[in-house]
């Protein structure tokens, strides 16, 4: 069981709520927060982990990509996108499948962009471009 803290409301308002809560997965402390995220602008989701820092994992990664094809109903010319590894690196990430190529590339509405960033960055990876199905990153501990 994970801890994460949700930051809700836009960085600079004052206003923004902090909420802590325990849950298997990022997809897991969503559904346990019900409608309110869908409704409401999430700045951050961070895993608090008092004992030691973290990096992120292949099957993070993938959780992450499976979610956002799966909620923005991701496909390429009729075709379903798979979110596989190919290899997982502290610097690249490659997929199997090429036709993830168009969503690295940003060629999807700059919400589900912008999205993909976000929910990178809450795991400890930076996108810092691509060459194809190859994701260039910068890691960190989160």
């Amino acid at each position: 069981m994970n801890k994460y803290q949700i930051r809700f409301g836009k960085e600079e308002d004052e206003d923004a709520v902090t909420m802590k809560l325990e849950a298997e997965t990022i997809d897991h402390a969503l559904t346990l927060l019900g409608e309110a995220w869908e409704t409401e602008f999430i700045t951050s989701i961070q895993i608090l982990d008092e004992k030691k820092p973290r990096r992120a994992t292949k099957a993070m990664v993938q959780e992450v990509f499976a979610k956002l094809i799966k909620d923005h109903d991701l496909s390429m010319e009729g075709e379903p996108l798979y979110p596989d590894i190919y290899t997982f690196g502290e610097a690249e990430i490659v997929f199997e499948d090429e036709y993830i190529s168009f969503l690295l590339a940003g060629y999807v509405a700059s919400s589900i962009y912008d999205e993909l960033e976000r929910n990178l960055k809450a795991i400890g990876i930076e996108m810092e471009d691509q060459d194809g199905s190859k994701l260039i990153i910068k890691t960190s501990d989160f």
